[in-house]
């Protein structure tokens, strides 16, 4: 007979061993462990070992039973309830200072340390071109009082006006002398007026009045005009014209800017073309400034002139002029550009039309150049000179001028 099998024995007496040693468990939670006091320190205090889980209390409880370690295959226990999880109080403790964080500012900022040269690496030998950026054509730099745009500026010599107004309480002259040749179907005609002079006061910003008086023309005529006025030389008073400029509306990015102007003329003296009547005329403007060195404008209006019979003295007799009465519509258009080149020296290159309604001069097209010379930001020196493109009649001009700008004090009348 074969010996018994001793695995079935040794089996059954583990078993027995677990049975007896089963503790069975009541319903009750178990009581909560004590609080775990960390006593303070002056140095920091170590990280706390994490809080036993509910298994781990239970093993380490005092009068807990302890299970044997039997080798064998493992009997599968219940599952220990979880409690809540108790906290653990710590004593307070003075807290370490914290280092305080280093906060770089943008570099451009002051009064922080300047940025590292891996920043802003140096510009190259030669800068690039950036009109937005230049004051002039050859980019000569300038100080704030020399900036194009707030240094003196003239409606002379050009014949477009420009935008802006003087300003508030600002006062300009601007005169000089002008010299034309006009040729036509058989006769020609010699032309020289001084002083041109314009007087504009500022009332605010975007107002101004104006008071022009181109005061003497010395003319001569050889042959005889379309209008039958006779050859020979003549002095005469010219035109006294009193009106105002407004900038109705400002330049708003790519929007143009819009200026008005309303003339009263008064051809007073005696010959010539002078007259005593009051005449209307009406003049708009408009325009960008492209960028800080460049200007592109144009303007377009209507003077209403009323030619009347003149009387001219002749070897001492008084007799009248041969020409009739009648009313000219002078219709004129104009574009003109303006650049700045350097700190001290503009220009202009423009083109302007008159389309002269009831006069010889039917129509004409004219082409002109002129330069800007700045003595100073509040003086200036012009030159000019064009003539005829396409017209009726071949003219030729030139003229040179000077004009100044300053302040007017303002008082208010105390009650």
């Amino acid at each position: 007979m074969a010996p018994p099998s001793l695995t079935p024995i040794l089996g059954a007496a583990i078993a027995a061993a677990l049975v007896s040693s089963y503790v069975p468990r009541t319903s009750a939670a178990p009581p909560p462990p004590e609080p775990i006091s960390i006593p303070a320190s002056d140095t920091t205090p170590a990280s706390p070992e994490p809080a036993p889980g509910p298994l781990l209390r239970e093993a380490t409880a005092p009068g807990a039973p302890v299970a044997p370690v039997v080798s064998g295959p493992t009997v599968p226990t219940a599952p220990a309830p979880q409690g809540p999880a108790q906290p653990v109080v710590h004593e307070s403790a003075p807290q370490r200072p914290e280092a305080p964080t280093e906060v770089r500012a943008p570099s451009y900022w002051a009064p922080y340390p300047p940025p590292k040269p891996e920043e802003f690496p140096p510009p190259e030998a030669h800068e690039p071109f950036d009109a937005s950026e230049r004051n002039n054509i050859f980019n000569q730099k300038i100080s704030g009082e020399w900036d194009p745009e707030k240094i003196i500026n003239t409606d002379r010599p050009d014949f477009t006006d420009v935008l802006p107004t003087v300003g508030k309480h600002v006062w300009q002259t601007e005169s000089g002398t002008a010299f034309r040749h006009r040729v036509g179907e058989g006769y020609s005609f010699n032309r020289t007026s001084v002083p041109e002079t314009t007087l504009r006061l500022g009332v605010s910003d975007h107002f101004e009045l104006r008071i022009k008086w181109d005061s003497f023309m010395f003319s001569q005529r050889t042959g005889t005009a379309n209008g039958g006025t006779n050859e020979g030389k003549s002095a005469y008073g010219s035109d006294f014209l009193v009106g105002f400029k407004w900038l109705a509306v400002p330049q708003a990015g790519w929007l143009p800017g819009h200026t008005f102007l309303g003339t009263l003329t008064s051809r007073i003296g005696t010959g010539g073309p002078a007259q005593t009547l009051i005449q209307p005329g009406v003049n708009w403007v408009y325009g960008w400034q492209i960028n800080k060195w460049m200007v592109l404008r144009g303007s377009t209006g209507v003077e209403i002139v009323i030619v009347t019979p003149q009387h001219r003295l002749v070897d001492g007799v008084e007799t009248l002029q041969p020409s009739s009465a009648r009313t000219v519509f002078d219709l004129h258009q104009s574009v003109v550009t303006y650049m700045q080149v350097v700190k001290r020296l503009g220009m202009y290159l423009e083109w302007f039309s008159f389309y002269d309604h009831g006069a010889e001069r039917t129509h004409q097209h004219n082409g002109g150049v002129g330069f800007y010379i700045y003595l100073t930001p509040n003086i200036q020196i012009d030159l000019r000179g064009g003539g005829t493109i396409v017209g009726t009649h071949n003219e030729v001009f030139t003229g040179a001028g000077i004009s100044f700008r300053g302040k007017y004090k303002y008082k208010k009348r105390k009650n």
